[in-house]
C-alpha cells in the first residue's frame, strides 16, 4: 500500500476512534493519551477483496417469485441479495448449506434483518458493500 494512503488512514482511524470515545463522555485527556500509545505500535492494514476474478454478479431479482427460499443474505461479488435456495422450517427458514454455516449466527446475516456495515469472513478478511445502501 502507498505510504500516503497508509498514513492517511492510519490518522483518520485515530480520529474517528477519538471521536467515538469522546461521546461516551471518557475523559479527553485519558483518550488521546491510550489512542496516542496503541497508534505508536506497528498498525497492518489488509487489502479488502472484493472480487476472486472467477464469480460473476448474479441478477437476484430473477428469484423474487420463488416461493420460500432461504433466509439468508448472500455476498454476490458485494452486491448482495437473497439465497436463491428453498428454506425450510427443519433449517429454521435457511437452506442446507446455509443453516450448516451458522444459520441465525451467519456472517453476512439474515434477508430480513439489517444488512452489516462491515461483515468479516471467519478468515478475518473484511468485506466492503458495492453499494452505500442495502437494496436487500
Amino acid at each position: 500500500m502507498n505510504e500516503y494512503y497508509f498514513d492517511f488512514i492510519k490518522e483518520r482511524l485515530k480520529k474517528d476512534i477519538i471521536h467515538e470515545l469522546l461521546k461516551e463522555g471518557i475523559d479527553n485527556e485519558l483518550i488521546h493519551k491510550e489512542v496516542n500509545i496503541y497508534f505508536k505500535n506497528e498498525i497492518q492494514l489488509n487489502e479488502i477483496k472484493q472480487s476472486s476474478g472467477t464469480h460473476q454478479i448474479r441478477d437476484r431479482s430473477t428469484y423474487q417469485h420463488k416461493k420460500h427460499r432461504c433466509k439468508a443474505r448472500v455476498w454476490n461479488e458485494g452486491e448482495g441479495g437473497q439465497c436463491s435456495f428453498t428454506g425450510s422450517e427443519g433449517y429454521d427458514g435457511f437452506c442446507k448449506t446455509h443453516f450448516k454455516k451458522g444459520g441465525n449466527e451467519w456472517f453476512l446475516g439474515c434477508i430480513d434483518e439489517p444488512r452489516p456495515e462491515r461483515p468479516q469472513f471467519p478468515n478475518g478478511d473484511i468485506l466492503r458493500w458495492n453499494t452505500l445502501s442495502p437494496s436487500t
